[in-house]
């Protein structure tokens, strides 16, 4: 997540930024959504595509690159993935000057179908996400990235401890990434079940296409090198997260029937659910301190009360991190 400085929406740094594309491409201003980036729904040559970008402090280019090689190898190999479009330059990632900084970019085109977590889910969705996930691990298990590896899971513990260290963080986060360390040491992290993993394959950024029952995938921007149970278990925290509870069983049980069908589960994935899902929350505790570590001078009310929320949200994540993890196999 970004800094809360950055979540204030200024329409003429999208202006700025789509110049790189377009002088005049119709953008929804008031529809764009910020995150770990700001996103703003484009029309362009009579498609709907989505205009990606963040401060190059905060996602340096080479970064973004990698993620659209990435991108770029799954769709090669015939992964359902949003489309990168280049900009006037011929390249798919651009570094912008704006008058409030370097900002770097990336245009998507959309992908069919309805957004997962707009849809009311039955096993055969469920199925199709699964398969989608599954897929993925599959495409992804020859890549071989240009330059420099991308960041493993241990870069991103390493990332989050010395932020929390750095703001003087006295939750029991530091202790708990160190445990989980101590828990991971004699893992291997070669071979094809650590790979690269989307990361973030939660039901917001899977499309369910009814015309012929796939699933594409977007934003693969948190992407990084880690044991391939960490996806599943993301996914499956989404289905925890958005499912009524009487059809969570059954949903669950579909989405992992789905993923066999194109990718062997990891050998005694349930045992290690409950560390992928330490790690998240950690990684996700951390982002957060990092988005609240600045204060922003006279804040909106939109903003004060995304302070609060989440403030709340890191309280409740630390209240866990005290507690032991389940022995693995017990």
């Amino acid at each position: 997540m970004l800094p809360l400085r950055h979540l204030d929406h200024r329409p003429e740094l999208t202006r700025a930024v789509l110049a790189a594309w377009s002088d005049d491409a119709p953008a929804s201003l008031d529809r764009f959504r910020i995150s770990a980036n700001a996103v703003v729904p484009v029309e362009l040559d009579g498609r709907t595509c989505y205009l990606r970008y963040a401060p190059a402090t905060e996602k340096p280019r080479a970064q973004v690159e990698a993620e659209v090689a990435f991108v770029e190898h799954l769709r090669a190999r015939g992964y359902p993935a949003a489309r990168p479009l280049p900009a006037r330059t011929g390249a798919p990632v651009v570094e912008v000057a704006t008058p409030w900084g370097p900002h770097v970019a990336t245009l998507f085109e959309g992908v069919p179908g309805t957004q997962l977590g707009r849809l009311t889910l039955d096993d055969a969705v469920a199925a199709s996400y699964g398969a989608a996930l599954g897929g993925l691990h599959v495409a992804a298990a020859d890549y071989r990235p240009p330059g420099e590896p991308r960041r493993s899971h241990d870069d991103a513990l390493d990332w989050a401890e010395r932020t929390l260290v750095g703001l003087g963080d006295r939750s029991p986060a530091v202790p708990a990434i160190a445990a989980l360390r101590r828990r991971w040491a004699d893992r291997l992290r070669t071979g094809p079940g650590y790979a690269l993993v989307h990361y973030d394959f939660e039901l917001d950024n899977v499309f369910f296409d009814a015309s012929d029952g796939r699933c594409w995938a977007i934003d693969f921007d948190d992407t990084m090198r880690h044991w391939l149970g960490m996806d599943v278990e993301r996914a499956l925290a989404s289905l925890r997260e958005e499912a009524p509870a009487e059809a969570l069983a059954g949903l669950r049980g579909a989405f992992l029937r789905g993923y066999a069908t194109r990718h062997p589960l990891e050998p005694g994935f349930e045992a290690r659910e409950p560390e992928y899902r330490r790690f998240a929350e950690l990684y996700g505790y951390a982002r957060v301190a990092h988005a609240l570590a600045e204060d922003v001078p006279d804040p909106p009310e939109w903003m004060t009360r995304l302070r609060g929320y989440l403030s709340e949200r890191q309280r409740g994540l630390a209240a866990g991190f005290g507690q032991d993890l389940p022995v693995a196999g017990a």
